[in-house]
């Protein structure tokens, strides 16, 4: 993890990673998955798929907005991320950042 800290040029180690990717079928069936990382392995423990309830059509940005509340109810619980990764463009990343 060192080396990934050095490399995006954060100076605290990275302890926890949640990647977060949204997916669907042709627009339907929207789900979204979060594979946690922690000390460099991936923690199967922390594995979540969130069925997305608001949204019905493929619309991405609002998809990751639903499953960022719902990421952020469980801060106490499932732990407070280090870093986060997101496969999808800016307008994801800023619904997660106002969350987390």
């Amino acid at each position: 993890m060192d080396n990934l800290s050095n490399l995006v040029g954060i100076k605290s180690k990275l302890k926890r990673i949640e990647c977060f990717d949204i997916a669907h079928i042709s627009g339907s069936y929207t789900t979204a998955s979060m594979v946690t990382f922690i000390n460099g392995y991936s923690d199967k423990n922390y594995y979540r798929h969130f069925k997305i309830k608001t949204n019905r059509k493929s619309d991405d940005i609002s998809s990751m907005k639903e499953v960022a509340q719902r990421r952020y109810e469980h801060l106490n619980d499932w732990g407070k991320p280090d870093a986060i990764l997101v496969d999808g463009g800016v307008g994801q990343l800023k619904e997660l950042k106002i969350y987390l």
